[in-house]
């Protein structure tokens, strides 16, 4: 119910006339909604493709919503810290991303920037192109079809 009640307040803020603040940036963990919520990040057991909507929280009580990206493409970085660039809505709850980067062994690595999904590989995909792979990797299309082609033969 929570979710949907976020989704309504994401499609509302979205047709409202109201002004974006300049960008900023948030820094954090990617978390469910209900942990941030109770002032914690999830447990490991957590599948947040599938139970909780994915935020940035921001200890110790800040979580904050993407508008623009997909759960999918937040949550395969449950758990890691990420850095997010971008113009808030609504005193920091809502953020229209416009550039995502996470980090992993200590090194920041873009995933998102302006409207582009970069893959592991490194590729620069429109959102709108991107394919989700089985294991929840957003990949550029001829990625996808080099994945399938190599699952099909096995």
């Amino acid at each position: 119910m929570a979710r949907v009640q976020l989704m309504v307040l994401v499609v509302v803020s979205a047709s409202l006339a109201v002004p974006l603040r300049a960008d900023n940036t948030y820094s954090g963990v990617v978390t469910g909604a209900l942990c941030a919520a109770h002032g914690m990040k999830c447990p490991a057991h957590h599948d947040l493709r599938r139970t909780e909507l994915p935020v940035i929280f921001e200890a110790p009580s800040m979580a904050i919503a993407l508008a623009n990206l997909p759960q999918a493409f937040l949550a395969r970085w449950a758990g890691d810290s990420a850095r997010v660039i971008g113009s808030t809505l609504f005193d920091r709850v809502i953020v229209t991303a416009r550039r995502l980067e996470i980090k992993q062994n200590n090194t920041w690595t873009t995933v998102f920037d302006d409207g582009n999904v970069i893959d592991d590989m490194g590729h620069r995909v429109p959102l709108s192109k991107a394919v989700e792979t089985h294991d929840g990797k957003w990949v550029c299309p001829r990625c996808a079809d080099m994945m399938r082609q190599h699952h099909n033969h096995r």
